[in-house]
């Protein structure tokens, strides 16, 4: 061998070496095809049926959410909605909830308790506004299993709408007033409503001034709540004015919830007692014990 192809050779080699190493492109730097970008999530699913139904058998991606989780756990207020707003964010963030995504929440119709109900009007009420309620009989493709894989929803702060809710003070100041800008509306049974029960909250009967449509009329044959022409006609056929605030009150604000969503949906001022009659006879009970050890005192 020469030296002269000795010396080409060796060239050759150094290039082809050179050409050979792989080409490292900053991905800022990279063109579109070449980045992968996080695909963005616009939806989450919520089943509130029963954790032993969801187990059994849940929509594909769909976190369990229980009710009771979201409200106070101590007498007299047992059963209302936790005054902590961002504690109730960051528990709907882990199950992917975010003010800009549709949330579909999952329930059981007449079968359940009103719990679909409640969530779709929590939601609502902290400011979570694309909102529907489908029935766990509209599902094709389920799985089983105790939990979901479900990536936490970017931080979020509840915008309140405060009309969506009334409080129990407030609403015995309505009642002491005796304001004829609002209509009281129980949702329970006709016997709950009557007084006909065993326990402090079917015995009291109902509220001054309150007709009565039981929560099982806002759903459909379909297992969802009635569509907006229903819930206005079903309203107007028991005399009331839809011109007025609505309210809606039950025993523990599950089944009044259902209720004020299907109103809200049907483009209605309507709000929820969510504290219900429990915590009406609550406050009234510890109230009235607080001044029986006053007077015992004196």
């Amino acid at each position: 061998m020469t030296a002269v192809t000795f010396n080409f050779l060796c060239a050759w080699l150094v290039t082809a070496t050179v050409w050979a190493q792989p080409v490292v492109i900053p991905l800022e730097k990279a063109p579109p095809t070449l980045k992968r970008e996080k695909p963005v999530v616009t939806a989450a699913i919520l089943d509130a049926r029963p954790s032993f139904e969801y187990a059994m058998a849940h929509p594909r991606g769909a976190g369990h959410i229980r009710v009771e989780d979201y409200n106070q756990t101590e007498a007299p207020h047992l059963g209302a909605l936790d005054p902590d707003f961002n504690l109730l964010a960051s528990k709907l963030r882990a199950l992917g909830v975010h003010p800009d995504r549709t949330i579909t929440v999952v329930g059981r119709g007449k079968d359940g308790r009103g719990e679909e109900g409640r969530v779709a009007w929590m939601l609502k009420f902290l400011g979570v506004s694309k909102v529907k309620i489908i029935n766990i009989q509209e599902v094709k493709k389920k799985t089983s299993g105790q939990k979901e894989n479900i990536e936490t929803a970017p931080i979020w702060k509840p915008e309140v709408k405060s009309s969506l809710r009334i409080t129990t003070k407030e609403l015995q100041a309505l009642l002491t007033q005796k304001r004829a800008d609002y209509v009281l509306i129980d949702v329970r049974s006709r016997d709950e409503y009557d007084g006909k029960g065993e326990d402090a909250v079917a015995r009291m009967g109902r509220l001054p001034g309150a007709i009565n449509i039981p929560w099982t009329e806002f759903v459909s044959a379909q297992g969802v709540p009635v569509n907006k022409d229903e819930a206005r006609h079903l309203l107007t056929s028991r005399g009331a004015d839809l011109s007025k605030r609505l309210i809606f009150y039950c025993a523990s604000g599950l089944r009044a919830a259902y209720a004020t969503n299907a109103a809200l949906e049907a483009d209605l001022d309507a709000t929820n007692y969510d504290g219900g009659l429990k915590e009406w006879v609550g406050i009234r009970d510890t109230n009235q014990n607080q001044n029986n050890r006053n007077t015992s005192n004196h």
